[in-house]
């Protein structure tokens, strides 16, 4: 019997399993892929190798959410190539969003607005993205469902952002409307983009303090990692097994039966035996997967968020080298029509072939579901 068995061989899945691992515990892997990645993996033809999905790993460097789980379970740093940021094409204006965050204050104000409302509406966003990123590197847990979660955040946080506990209530949207801003084209369609790309909502729903994350990742750090997506879970998947977990591939779960110390994981190629479940993959599915209390429990945040669902396409094109060469930028994100919804076409994010990705991060802030305590 393994101490937990994980479902979802994603950057979730395998983040926990090797902390769990590398704490002692033994664990298992269940992955019905071919290979783990989940939505940020890679897929090979012939001697090539391509990224789909979210490939840019963020906060990777000495310090960050990244760099304090790989070592945590003793991974030297990544090794990779860090991006400087990428260019925004709105409809009627090109806006550089730069990693550096001095060139980032100045590139708004002059691309998108340099009034007293802009300059305060900055303001927030960028304290808000200083404390909760921090705190996120601290360990902090949201939401928060104990008096030890909330000792825990109040420590994350530091005394000092304590006044912005105020905004948990609060959307991007009630932030623009506070400082007039609602109505400004430019800006809310640059952050409309940033948003779904990044929290994977609107601006009318994203929690404001998620969202002054999602759209500051860049200052976080973007690095490509050396040998792209397969090359960083070639590594991580190798290290994984030497500190003696198990990972099983093209290995899908049909139902999960038990209780906690006694879980039976009923896969296509057998049972396995586990204490306990860690189910890092979709919550749908996680409900139909687990036994019936698991159903219930998530059942009013599956029919909260029925209407979210959403997907993306990615296309591949062959981008000579030569085409690209000196170019500081080679990551662009398109925005079409201002009048018309994020979507089919509208608000497209690209790079050449080599270089394709999407900004992703290993956050300790979600919380796979858990089947047991």
């Amino acid at each position: 019997m393994y101490d937990a068995a994980i479902i979802g061989g994603g950057i979730a899945g395998m983040a926990v399993a090797a902390r769990l691992q590398a704490s002692g515990l033994t664990t298992v892997i269940l992955e019905a892929h071919g290979q783990p990645g989940g939505c940020a993996g890679f897929f090979q033809r012939r001697s090539f190798s391509f990224d789909v999905g979210a490939t840019t790993l963020v906060d990777f460097g000495p310090g960050g959410v990244g760099g304090e789980f790989l070592e945590s379970v003793g991974m030297l740093p990544l090794e990779g190539e860090v991006l400087p940021g990428y260019v925004a094409w709105l409809p009627d204006r090109t806006v550089t969003l730069h990693r550096d965050p001095t060139s980032w204050s100045r590139e708004r104000l002059k691309a998108l607005g340099d009034t007293p409302a802009h300059r305060s509406f900055w303001q927030l966003l960028d304290r808000l993205a200083d404390v909760f990123w921090q705190a996120s590197r601290k360990g902090v847990r949201l939401p928060i469902q104990s008096v030890a979660d909330a000792i825990r955040a109040t420590q994350a946080v530091g005394l000092g952002g304590l006044p912005l506990v105020r905004y948990l209530s609060w959307t991007m949207t009630d932030a623009l409307r506070a400082h007039g801003l609602e109505q400004d084209q430019a800006l809310v369609g640059l952050l409309a983009m940033l948003v779904e790309d990044t929290v994977h909502s609107t601006l009318d729903e994203a929690p404001l303090i998620n969202a002054a994350l999602g759209i500051t990742i860049r200052g976080a750090g973007l690095t490509r990692a050396r040998g792209g997506m397969r090359g960083f879970w070639h590594g991580l998947t190798t290290h994984y097994r030497q500190l003696g977990g198990t990972l099983r591939v093209g290995c899908p779960v049909e139902r999960i039966e038990g209780q906690e110390g006694g879980f039976q994981v009923m896969t296509r190629r057998g049972v396995i035996a586990a204490g306990q479940v860690i189910a890092a993959v979709p919550a749908p599915l996680a409900a139909r997967l687990g036994p019936e209390p698991v159903a219930e429990a998530l059942a009013p945040y599956l029919r909260r968020d029925a209407t979210a669902m959403g997907g993306a396409t990615v296309v591949f094109l062959g981008v000579p080298e030569g085409e690209v060469a000196g170019q500081a930028f080679t990551h662009h994100q398109l925005l079409h029509d201002y009048a018309q919804p994020l979507g089919d076409g509208n608000n497209m994010f690209d790079g050449p072939a080599k270089r394709l990705a999407v900004n992703a991060a290993v956050d300790r802030i979600f919380e796979p579901t858990v089947f047991s305590r």
